[in-house]
């Protein structure tokens, strides 16, 4: 199964997990910093919704890609409403779209991501298949990750994900030990289940967050 088909089964995943939000949940805080549940929704339809001048005029407005991004997700955010951007990621949920300079993992790391950031604060299960797992986590501690991870913060690391069975990193690295997910949310900020992971890489990682 090739990394797209893999993304696609995880957009249809969030979909589905987020169909019968009411509209107070819609806009409590996710736990990606600032954004809304309705704006983490915005910003995974921002492939396809977004046009490349679009973003480029939001770069210069805001003089950061993190910026730019967070401009056009909060743009979207106010022209749809979070039903309506279900259905544009349920309709585009097979589109082979990804940032500029990065491979086909990003798009998929980030519905990963960001679906947990989207249903966790709201105590509701999220369990992205485990090829999707094993590829966005390899990615993300092995590939080239720009604007998602910076490379210094997984050198010299060794990353064990116990329930897929993968080992990545340095051989003799600092040790991160844990599931799949809270390892590849906690590499990107989010401590939520920082509890689940253990092993003397963590402190070393916390540090570098």
């Amino acid at each position: 199964m090739d990394i797209a088909t893999l993304t696609a089964g995880e957009r249809r995943r969030l979909v589905e997990s987020l169909t019968d939000l009411t509209d107070a949940e819609w806009e409590s805080p996710s736990l990606c910093a600032g954004w809304s549940v309705h704006l983490v929704l915005a910003h995974l339809t921002s492939l396809w919704q977004v046009t490349p001048a679009t973003l480029g005029l939001a770069l210069a407005r805001r003089r950061s890609l993190e910026g730019a991004l967070d401009q056009c997700a909060r743009d979207l955010a106010r022209r749809h409403s979070g039903p309506e951007l279900l259905y544009s990621l349920r309709a585009h949920a097979e589109s082979r779209r990804r940032p500029p300079l990065l491979g086909p993992a990003a798009p998929l790391t980030d519905v990963i991501v960001h679906g947990a950031d989207a249903l966790w604060p709201l105590q509701r299960e999220w369990r992205p298949a485990v090829p999707a797992l094993v590829e966005s986590l390899t990615w993300v501690v092995t590939g080239s990750t720009r604007g998602f991870v910076p490379r210094d913060r997984v050198a010299g690391l060794r990353v064990v994900a116990t329930d897929v069975g993968v080992h990545l990193g340095e051989p003799d690295g600092a040790r991160l030990e844990g599931d799949a997910l809270s390892l590849l949310t906690l590499l990107f900020g989010r401590t939520h289940r920082r509890d689940l992971v253990r092993g003397d890489g963590v402190e070393i990682l916390l540090s570098r967050l």
